[in-house]
């Protein structure tokens, strides 16, 4: 099954470095299959990049010129020749296509733009997600014995966990040929490879043995201060102690494997238990009292898991990434 992705997918991690992708890219490997940049996704990545690096440019200008009185010149087209070498390169190490531009007649997505058929909305956007949907009608009809993935995070023009009746219609008897996902975690949850005795029981016993300390040392203090839901007339001035209260697993994938570990990313939510100080705005006073307050988070955390006793540990080498945090 051959995987095409969205530009919403594409600028999440423009060097493709994610255990996400590194699980894609082992999945391609063990499906012979290949994963398909079509070009106009191709284009507007690029274009994104571009506008990233000048943004970026611009900031990190602003700030040197506040904090050391200079200026800072980067060069925008320097670094954007340089990410095009960095695609061909990955195209040649990786599984990798970028098919050209289809050609696309004029008139078909003028019709579309008239009825506002989707991707074009009612305000008329959609031009370009017309033109990437059109291209992927295309590459589909031209290999009627393959199956396709296509995995956009954009659900108000594509669809929200099916594509779009319209979309549907468009493919005709091909539709059972397009599956469609919104992130990459969903399409790897179901198509990625599971090992029989890596299941969700199995990662939550060893996630339940693991001391309080290293759930809360991978959260970042002052971000859960400000999302941790204390009532307006009040501030943390500061937290007491933090439990937690439990750990489950939401979700879970092998990204890679050598000779001795399977590599697994796993998503979990962690509840805690804040005990903190308050100060009180009305009464202006510090330490008016204490409360405790309930938060979570979502993270991302990667285990080692031992091929032949079942063994698990951290992967120390991929840090934990907080997803959400409330």
């Amino acid at each position: 099954m051959k995987v095409i992705l969205d530009t919403s997918i594409l600028v999440k991690n423009y060097f493709f470095s994610s255990n996400k992708f590194e699980a894609l890219f082992q999945y391609l490997k063990k499906a012979n299959s290949d994963l398909l940049i079509l070009d106009f996704v191709l284009e507007e990545l690029k274009k994104n990049y571009k506008q990233d690096v000048e943004s970026y440019f611009k900031q990190k200008e602003k700030n040197e010129r506040i904090l050391l009185n200079k200026d800072f010149e980067g060069n925008v087209d320097e670094e954007l020749k340089k990410y095009i070498e960095f695609l061909t390169e990955l195209q040649r190490r990786e599984k990798i296509n970028f098919p050209k531009s289809v050609e696309i007649s004029s008139k078909n997505v003028f019709e579309r733009a008239l009825k506002n058929r989707p991707p074009f909305q009612q305000t008329g956007n959609g031009f370009k997600d017309t033109l990437i949907w059109l291209s992927i009608i295309d590459t589909v009809k031209k290999s009627p014995d393959e199956y396709f993935a296509f995995i956009s995070a954009n659900t108000k023009d594509f669809g929200s966990g099916t594509l779009l009746e319209e979309l549907t219609e468009d493919l005709g008897s091909d539709s059972e040929r397009l599956l469609y996902f919104n992130s990459l975690e969903e399409f790897l949850s179901e198509y990625g490879k599971k090992i029989d005795f890596i299941t969700e029981s199995f990662l939550q016993n060893y996630l339940l043995d693991q001391p309080d300390t290293y759930y809360i040392d991978i959260i970042d203090i002052e971000r859960l201060e400000e999302y941790s839901g204390i009532p307006s007339s009040y501030e943390i001035d500061s937290i007491e102690s933090i439990d937690v209260n439990s750990v489950e697993v939401n979700n879970y994938f092998i990204y890679g494997a050598n000779s001795d570990y399977y590599k697994v990313q796993v998503e979990i939510i962690v509840s805690l238990l804040l005990d903190v100080r308050i100060y009180d705005h009305i009464e202006q006073r510090t330490g008016f009292g204490s409360t405790t307050i309930e938060s979570s988070y979502l993270a991302d955390i990667a285990l080692l898991i031992n091929k032949s006793n079942q063994n698990i540990l951290m992967d120390n080498s991929v840090p934990p990434e907080i997803l959400y945090l409330s």
